[in-house]
């Protein structure tokens, strides 16, 4: 697996961030709390998503969408991995497939699982911040981690999956001897099995016999009883059908007595209906004349409301037009006296506008001023040249102090080493003392030793105290750095305080309240202007309508005569209708009025007397036709009498019910020897069934003999099987612990300035145990300090990664050096140069700008705002 680019969205600290990694070391870096360590969360995520323990919901950012996407490579296919919450939305899509697509989280996880296990992707490839020192100080993680990285686990399920193979053979072998040892009871249950059958058999024949019989005389008694069950039948079908004749020809009279009154209620209705045909002739006339006046009246009031509605209306905008115009002179006048005062106005602001020009200038001068004084960022620029000089001439200084406190840690390396080399001298020497020639003795040889490895001991105080001193000087020389940074803005400073000085000058020269003063006046003045010229314009717009409005009273007036000769041809209309005024009308239409309702009630009699006698009509003929249907009906009713005499001389109620009695009886005998037989012969098939699973069984008794040969065999294989895998098992863990300790001794002696000499791993019980070498002797890790369990934890877990590097190509570090010492962490440098090359891609998150030296490639982090930044250096 490899890394080719990450996005992350809303993802803790980042809200938008985009990473490229490259094969070798990329190293990203920057302050605590800038969001490195987010970086390499969202790639757990991304991969692995509910695996780690935190909840996604603990990774949004303002609980907005976040969104994980990952380009990778996975055994050289490319492919793009999406992660997103909390709308969970989840693939993986290789790019030369549509194949192999993943949707879903868990597919996606599931995918990801089948190159690199979570398990061993915590454990070997990626070391988390804290967690370097883990796999040492826990016995239990280290045996479970470690088997997992070395693959050993799977041969121990190997192993556990062939003793339940073998379980399973001696269960199945088991399973046939029970079997095997019912040979005899079978062959006795088969021999009682025949025996029963014989006997039913014999049964089932004689009952067969006796169903025959009753079937033949069931049949005979069968056939007697229907023809009286179809007697008795239609005996009762016809009582029924003479009973509905009866109530029918009932009803019948009923309806027809009905009729014939309904017939005289219609006969005296006529004789009202002609009265009234006689009174609506006597008043017809009359309510003719009251419709005629009516709708003259109701046309009378509405023209005449109309007209005088429209007079009124004339005379209300004949009035407005008066009053406008009236107005219009008085306009005219106002005119006149704001064109004079409008002119006055002008002339002075002609006057006043070189004070505009000189305003403008002052205002320009002022706003370049305020602009100078915001971009100085220095108070004091005097003050600030003075510390640019020192801090020059001090950089100067400090980088020839280092110089020199370098040179002299070179001689004390080189004092060291001479020393060490006297004292591997004096270790094999023999004889003469080869520094002062005296005889050397064990004792003496021991003390000169000593003596050199005191004098180490001091140099090495001394280099320690010298690389104090070469660090501080060094940061103060960055903090110099930092500070000479700043010139460029103190010589800008220095310019903007002279420009700001010239501007100061100028501005001193002009009288800016008299200024102010004038250009205030000619703005009132302006202003006064055009509100008077705004004014004018709308005087003269409303004069110019003068004469449209003498146009339009003309024409109202002449309306207005129109609508009063409309009223007097109105009035001319009543008089000609026989009416002197109004209120006469209004009383003919009251006297008419009850008249004119009369005729209206009445006037529909004589439709109404015609659609009577139409149902006199229809009801006499229904008369005849119910007569005739009562004389059929009579008729009917007299031979169904007739022919139920005729079909009650044939029946007998007593001999049909022997006869029922009789079939019952039959029936039932029937019924039981029938069950009986269905019994025997259910017994019989289950017997049968019996006889052919005994017969059965006794052919796979001799098959299972053959199969418990062949198991023999396979449990054979099977134990040969399992010796061959611990044999594997324990020759891979042999060959593995030796590289991992070689490679981890190497890493951990580096780290420890070859303290100790090495690093041994071993299986003690079920324990996977891990010593160090200290003067020839294993030491358990209780014997190291806090700073060199972590140097441990880290070749540890390096030798890991380095060992699995041809199966697994990326290594991912978390914070390796907060616990290592300084010489340490230097040490680390040379040890990623060198170990760590050998991984096809690491990603290391660290704030110690050392590991710069080591890395490939550089991406440093910041924080803006609560905000993430990205960049490559």
């Amino acid at each position: 697996m490899k890394i080719e680019e990450l996005k992350i969205i809303n993802f803790r600290s980042h809200k938008s961030s985009v990473l490229e990694f490259t094969d070798g070391i990329n190293l990203i870096v920057g302050p605590n709390g800038s969001g490195k360590s987010s970086i390499l969360e969202a790639i757990l995520v991304g991969l692995y998503w509910d695996k780690p323990r935190n909840k996604i919901k603990d990774f949004h950012r303002d609980g907005k969408k976040a969104e994980i996407e990952m380009k990778l490579k996975l055994n050289n296919r490319s492919c793009k991995l999406l992660r997103s919450f909390p709308r969970n939305t989840a693939y993986l899509r290789y790019s030369d497939s549509y194949l192999n697509e993943r949707d879903g989280h868990r597919k996606t996880t599931e995918e990801i699982e089948s190159f690199i296990p979570y398990e061993i992707f915590l454990g070997a490839i990626y070391i988390r911040q804290g967690e370097i020192n883990k796999l040492i100080e826990s016995d239990e993680e280290r045996e479970k981690v470690v088997k997992q990285i070395l693959g050993l686990d799977k041969y121990e399920k190997a192993d556990e999956r062939l003793k339940n193979i073998k379980k399973l053979i001696n269960f199945k072998m088991d399973n046939i001897e029970k079997f095997l040892s019912r040979e005899e009871e079978i062959k006795k249950r088969l021999k009682e099995k025949e025996e029963k059958k014989e006997e039913i058999e014999k049964r089932v024949k004689l009952l067969n016999d006796e169903i025959r019989q009753l079937e033949e005389e069931r049949e005979k008694v069968r056939r007697e009883k229907e023809k009286y069950d179809k007697l008795r039948e239609e005996i009762n079908e016809k009582k029924e059908k003479n009973l509905k004749l009866e109530k029918e020809i009932e009803a019948l009279k009923i309806k027809l007595g009905e009729i014939e009154k309904r017939i005289k209620e219609k006969e005296k209705e006529i004789e009202k209906l002609e009265k009234n045909i006689e009174r609506v002739k006597e008043i017809e006339e009359k309510a003719l004349t009251y419709v005629k006046i009516s709708k003259f009246y109701e046309d009378y009031k509405e023209r005449g409301y109309k007209i005088s509605k429209e007079l009124e209306k004339y005379s209300q905008l004949i009035e407005g037009v008066e009053e406008k115009l009236s107005e219009i002179s008085s306009k005219e006048e106002e005119v006149k006296k704001l064109s004079e005062e409008f002119k006055e106005l002008k002339r002075r602001v002609e006057e006043l506008k070189e004070w505009e020009e000189l305003f403008n200038k002052v205002k320009a001068k002022e706003n370049e001023l305020n602009n100078i004084k915001k971009r100085i960022t220095i108070n004091n620029i005097e003050e600030a040249k003075r510390k640019l000089e020192e801090a020059k001439k001090r950089k100067e200084e400090v980088t020839l102090e280092i110089s020199k406190l370098e040179a002299e840690i070179r001689n004390i390396e080189k004092e060291i080493k001479e020393k060490k080399k006297a004292i591997n001298e004096l270790k094999e020497t023999k004889g003469k003392c080869p520094v002062c020639g005296a005889e050397l003795t064990e004792e003496h040889k021991e003390r000169l030793i000593n003596e050199y490895k005191e004098e180490i001991k001091d140099l090495l105080k001394r280099k320690k105290e010298i690389e104090e001193k070469i660090s501080e000087l060094k940061k103060e020389a960055k903090n110099i750095e930092t500070f000479l940074l700043k010139e460029p803005e103190i010589r800008k400073n220095e310019s903007l305080y002279d420009q700001l000085k010239s501007l100061e000058e100028e501005l001193g020269k002009i009288n800016k309240e008299e200024v102010e003063e004038k250009y205030r006046e000619l703005e009132t003045l302006k202003r006064k202007s055009i509100e008077i010229g705004s004014k004018i314009s709308t005087l003269k717009k409303e004069i110019e309508r003068k004469e449209e409005l003498i146009k339009r009273l003309e024409e109202l007036k002449n309306k207005k005569e129109e609508k009063e000769e409309e009223l007097k041809k109105l009035t001319k209309e009543l008089e000609n209708l026989g009416f002197s005024c109004e209120e006469e009308v209004k009383e003919e239409i009251e006297r008419l009025k009850p008249i004119y309702e009369e005729y209206i009630k009445l006037k529909d009699s004589v439709k109404e007397k015609e659609e009577k006698e139409k149902e006199i009509k229809k009801l006499a003929n229904e008369v005849e036709k119910i007569s005739k249907y009562i004389d059929v009906k009579d008729k009917a009713l007299r031979e169904l009498k007739e022919k139920l005499e005729e079909l009650n001389k044939n029946y007998s109620e007593e001999e049909h019910k022997n006869l029922e009695n009789k079939f019952l009886e039959l029936e039932r005998e029937y019924s039981r020897k029938d069950e009986e037989f269905k019994q025997l012969n259910s017994q019989l098939e289950e017997i049968i069934k019996d006889l052919d699973n005994l017969k059965r069984d006794l052919d796979e008794i001799s098959k299972y003999r053959e199969e418990i040969k062949s198991l023999e065999k396979a449990l054979e294989f099977v134990e040969e099987l399992r010796k061959k895998v611990k044999e594997f098992k324990n020759k891979l863990k042999c060959h593995a612990f030796q590289k991992v300790s070689e490679i981890a001794s190497e890493i951990f002696e580096e780290l420890t300035e070859e303290k100790y000499s090495g690093v041994a791993i071993k299986e003690k019980g079920n324990k996977l145990i891990v010593n160090i070498i200290y003067e020839g002797k294993e030491r358990n890790l209780n014997f190291l300090s806090g700073g060199e369990k972590v140097a441990l934890g880290l070749a540890f877990r390096l030798a890991l990664s380095l060992y699995l590097a041809g199966n697994i190509p990326l290594l991912i570090m978390d914070e390796p050096t907060p616990y290592l010492d300084e010489e340490r962490r230097r040490r680390l440098v040379d040890i990623i140069e060198r170990y760590l090359k050998r991984i096809p891609q690491v990603i290391i998150v660290s704030h110690d700008e050392e590991l710069k030296d080591a890395a490939d490639r550089v991406i440093r982090v910041s924080l803006n705002n609560g905000v993430s930044k990205v960049e490559v250096e």
